[in-house]
């Protein structure tokens, strides 16, 4: 995909995310960063590194506001709903809804 539409999607999602408790837009980016680096040369979806990374934490400070349960399972939710509106490749959508829904250490999923 085109860099225009990861660049609507760091739009959209940055709403989601407030600074001041370890998890806000800067957080984001830096995972994004890094998943970008470790990724060149590697066999990877891009388009799924890049949602994936950029969606992650959707859902945090829900979890950390309403304990609105848990953060990955709920982003991943949310997560799909958005990529659905704005027409991400549907072949692609269970992958990333799949890596956010297990992104959490404490799952225990490795």
């Amino acid at each position: 995909m085109k860099d225009e539409f990861f660049d609507r999607l760091r739009l959209q999602v940055m709403g989601y995310f407030e600074e001041g408790h370890g998890h806000g837009f800067d957080h984001i980016q830096r995972v994004y960063d890094n998943a970008i680096k470790i990724s060149e040369g590697e066999p990877v979806d891009m388009d799924i590194v890049q949602a994936a990374t950029l969606l992650h934490d959707i859902a945090r400070s829900r979890e950390l506001l309403e304990d609105g349960g848990c953060h990955a399972k709920n982003g991943a939710i949310m997560a799909r709903k958005l990529l659905e509106e704005m027409e991400f490749p549907p072949e692609k959508v269970d992958a990333v809804c799949y890596a956010i829904s297990v992104h959490r250490y404490s799952t225990g999923i490795v």
